[in-house]
């Protein structure tokens, strides 16, 4: 009687510790990653106004993600990447060290161009190899959910607060090549714009949101995952007037980056994906879309520069690029006198300048084939809309605009089977529960 019920209390112990072990290692895991890449930029910030004496600290924000990517690495044994994936990652990877031997740009330039077309994969990989179970999925959805909140908390306050003419950013921008002005705020942070609405402080436009990630355009596209993520996964929240709360606040932050490729994002995410609007007023919404963008190409100074640079882009196009690091912006802030070659404010246009048509295919193959058949209509449609205004803008898909959305592709990859590559490795309950958290 006493052995039976020491080896009852055993398998509950068991049990609980497998769970806890589960929870525990999930939150120290993806988690703290997400957090990392939320507040990097901010913390940079504080240690270079202690001191400038390593340039180079900046790349601690990706070497913490390669860093957890190469600790968890081992799991890779028992998950399964399709081929063509898989191939597609190897043949751009051997092609853009190759174009990295033969540049004559600066090593600091090559790694940052390395990184500008490597991110999205290796973001997926840390989605990928951090993610457990659908549970853990789920856990995530909300947990990025409520550090959103917490961004565009912040975010209203300094945007509000006018807290950068108090918190010194030249020592952080200078170590990119961006000006800080007299008031204490890099261009990027203003829109040129003239409105009924006049700031505080002598900016010559309108202030916007940047938060802790320190840029407008990379904080618009987070809110639009997010938003995204409310909208379509009804997991996320457990009331409708929580949800309708939500989709406010952050549609109300997506305004107030100012970010109009995020903006372009997120109305063509509801036009186009969302099934409760009807055909005939998609069309008249998208068209409407499109008069506006057109209206802001004649008379709007960023949209005409966005433009320019994709023209630019193709408009010289070759077969395998000017060479890495020859093109996009960062030929222009960390070149040392470099020319971009009349192509800038376009990731693509710096894909094809840099590494040409061949390259670009290799690029779309690979994030292309992170995509699954069965996966959330949602998740695709994010990552589509995204690319096409990668079309008109290079921050849109740099690393902070990126993040959210390749961590969370990468984690529903593996919870996600499909006819040629099921989940290895899972029991029978395990599948069962994946199937179940995409059921919807």
């Amino acid at each position: 009687m006493f052995k039976q019920r020491l080896i009852i209390i055993k398998n509950s112990m068991r049990k609980y510790l497998l769970k806890l072990t589960s929870i525990t290692g999930f939150v120290f895991s993806i988690v703290p990653l997400y957090v990392w890449l939320c507040v990097s930029s901010l913390v940079l910030v504080f240690v270079y106004n202690i001191s400038q004496s390593v340039e180079n600290l900046y790349w601690i924000k990706d070497i913490v993600i390669y860093v957890y990517v190469a600790v968890i690495s081992f799991r890779l044994m028992k998950r399964k990447l399709t081929y063509s994936l898989v191939l597609s990652f190897l043949l751009l990877v051997v092609y853009v060290l190759y174009m990295a031997e033969v540049s004559d740009v600066p090593i600091l330039l090559k790694g940052a161009s390395i990184r500008q077309l490597m991110s999205p994969t290796i973001l997926f990989l840390a989605g990928f190899l951090g993610i457990r179970s659908g549970r853990d999925l789920q856990l995530f959805s909300k947990t990025i959910v409520l550090i959103g909140v917490c961004l565009g908390l912040f975010g209203l306050v300094e945007r509000f607060s006018y807290l950068w003419t108090y918190i010194d950013l030249s020592s952080y921008f200078g170590i990119k090549n961006v000006a800080v002005g007299s008031t204490g705020y890099p261009a990027m942070f203003i829109e040129p714009i003239s409105t009924f609405f006049k700031e505080s402080i002598p900016v010559g436009g309108i202030v916007r949101m940047v938060s802790t990630l320190l840029d407008p355009i990379n904080l618009g596209h987070t809110f639009v995952f997010l938003f995204s993520i409310v909208l379509f996964d009804r997991h996320v929240t457990g009331s409708r007037a929580t949800r309708s709360l939500l989709l406010l606040f952050f549609s109300v932050c997506i305004l107030l980056t100012l970010s109009k490729g995020a903006i372009f994002q997120v109305a063509l995410l509801v036009l186009v994906y969302h099934k409760a609007i009807r055909l005939p007023l998609k069309v008249v919404g998208i068209s409407i879309v499109i008069a506006i963008l057109f209206y802001l190409y004649v008379y709007h100074p960023g949209i005409i520069l966005h433009t320019s640079g994709t023209i630019s882009s193709f408009s010289t196009i070759s077969l395998f690029g000017m060479g890495l690091g020859k093109a996009g912006n960062y030929s222009t802030l960390l070149g040392k006198g470099i020319s971009a070659n009349g192509i800038g404010d376009s990731f693509i246009g710096s894909i094809v300048g840099q590494i040409g048509l061949f390259g670009l295919l290799l690029w779309l193959a690979s994030t292309l084939f992170m995509v699954k058949r069965r996966m959330p209509l949602f998740l695709k449609g994010v990552l589509y809309t995204q690319l096409f205004v990668a079309l008109f803008s290079e921050n849109a898909f740099n690393l902070l605009s990126i993040f959210t959305l390749f961590i969370y592709l990468g984690a529903v990859y593996y919870l996600t089977p499909s006819n040629r590559d099921f989940i290895s490795n899972e029991d029978t309950a395990q599948k069962a529960e994946q199937n179940k958290v995409f059921a919807n």
